[in-house]
């Protein structure tokens, strides 16, 4: 079950080669994963809710597949989720958190996490996916109901954010 909405969905462990992952140092299942930080003009940032486990508000993300670069999963996990083609991508930060699981089984994930600033307004959310979205300030989006991974990395890099808002 969620713990941030409570929501309950089965769940198992797959082993799927077909994603980077790995078992840690303490036994723990570990998958590589990416999330973007897609700014506006505005400085607002763009956040989907995510209608499969782990649900809640999100940034476009997901799992890098085995043998990606952590640039081109980013760049791709945009566009899927989002139809959003975004280029030079900035890497702010990898992260390790714990607790973090997914539907596949694992519950810590090594994210890089990436921004970048769009001028483009169509955005169309994949069904699959999510359904609404919005652009949120940073201020806006801590007080969303987010999944437990972008909760951490909005209080974890929040200062990072900042400093590429100021930047643009």
């Amino acid at each position: 079950s969620c713990t941030n909405c409570k929501a309950v969905e089965p769940r198992a462990i797959i082993i799927d080669p077909k994603i980077s992952s790995w078992i840690d140092e303490d036994n723990e299942y570990c998958h590589k994963s990416v999330g973007v930080f897609i700014f506006n003009r505005n400085s607002e940032f763009l956040m989907f809710k995510l209608n499969k486990f782990p649900f809640g508000w999100t940034i476009p993300a997901g799992h890098v597949d085995d043998r990606e670069v952590t640039k081109d999963a980013a760049q791709r996990e945009a566009k899927e989720e989002t139809g959003l083609e975004v280029t030079n991508l900035k890497h702010i930060s990898t992260l390790r958190i714990d607790r973090d699981g997914c539907r596949r089984g694992s519950d810590r994930h090594y994210w890089d996490v990436y921004c970048v600033r769009t001028d483009d307004s169509e955005v169309t959310i994949d069904s699959n996916e999510g359904s609404e979205f919005a652009w949120l300030t940073l201020d806006q989006a801590v007080s969303q109901n987010n999944t437990f991974a972008v909760d951490f990395i909005l209080k974890n890099l929040g200062s990072k954010l900042q400093g590429f808002v100021k930047s643009l």
